[in-house]
């Protein structure tokens, strides 16, 4: 009797032993998973917002050309506020969506100022 209570009593621990191994095997695996799903989304995150203010960079140097091209026309004409000039900046202002334009550099001024 004595020796099927100790046999018992060993199985019951080696029984714990094993299950206490399985569950911090799989919180030590859920641990590293984490912090690997954690480091690719930093990363993800970083290279996504690097491509994003690339673009707004690009995006703001060409209408930045664009509209240094029309100032350089209207400045070599003798009077700046003459009538082909404002005839000019009506026919731009009526094809470009100004809105968006001045909502980049807004956006743009923000982020240079936050850096």
């Amino acid at each position: 009797m004595k020796k099927n209570h100790f046999e018992l009593k060993n199985y019951v621990m080696a029984t714990g032993v094993f299950i206490l191994a399985v569950i911090a095997g799989i919180l030590i695996f859920f641990e590293c998973v984490q912090r690997a799903v954690q480091v690719n989304s930093q990363n993800t995150l970083k290279i996504n917002v690097q491509r994003q203010s690339e673009h707004l960079r690009t995006i703001l140097d060409i209408n930045y050309q664009y509209l240094n091209e029309i100032a350089s026309a209207m400045g070599k004409s003798e009077e700046l506020f003459s009538e082909e000039n404002k005839e000019q900046l009506i026919s731009i202002y009526e094809r470009q969506t100004w809105r968006g334009l001045l909502l980049l550099i807004r956006m743009e001024m923000h982020t240079t100022t936050m850096e």
